[in-house]
């Protein structure tokens, strides 16, 4: 929810937001983005 929040708050400035790999945790501990790219203007 935290990254749909960012590039819904940034979506005018955000050119690239890509996470690979997103790993599933079991029910109840969450995500882990391993790697993430996050382009903005300017």
């Amino acid at each position: 929810m935290c990254v749909a929040d960012f590039a819904t708050e940034r979506w005018g400035d955000l050119l690239e937001l890509d996470i690979n790999p997103l790993m599933v945790r079991p029910k109840g501990k969450g995500v882990v983005a391993a790697d993430a790219l996050i382009r903005m203007k300017g």
